[in-house]
């Protein structure tokens, strides 16, 4: 993992343990989360896990989910693509 890589996990984790950012989809969020666990039949692991990396994704870009565009998931994905090499 590059240090800019390392940077931007740490930047996320002190987002997403203080909340800061501008998350205001929480409801959104455990409502897919729901989805998961009824719909999809995922085990609650799962679901919570799913429903984490959307929340992380969001504090990330720092802006509501009807404001993310392509290239904020690309770069929120771009942080992990090389974590298992």
């Amino acid at each position: 993992m590059t240090k800019n890589h390392q940077e931007a996990l740490e930047r996320i984790n002190f987002r997403f343990k203080y909340g800061i950012g501008t998350v205001r989809d929480y409801g959104t969020v455990k409502d897919f989360e729901r989805f998961c666990l009824i719909d999809r039949r995922l085990s609650t692991d799962s679901a919570v896990h799913y429903a984490n990396t959307v929340f992380r994704l969001l504090v990330h870009a720092g802006k509501p989910l009807k404001s993310l565009t392509k290239d904020d998931i690309r770069d929120f994905l771009a942080l992990f693509s090389n974590t298992h090499t």
